[in-house]
């Protein structure tokens, strides 16, 4: 188990780039975009 605040910092950096990927993928199917990149 590691301790410290290394793995929250790491978890939301994810979690901050995931919801990117979502928009970007939800801005482009709004504007009729191909998504298969």
């Amino acid at each position: 188990i590691t301790a410290g605040p290394q793995p929250i910092i790491a978890y939301l950096l994810m979690k901050e780039n995931e919801i990117r990927t979502v928009r970007l993928i939800l801005t482009a199917k709004k504007n009729s975009l191909d998504t298969k990149l």
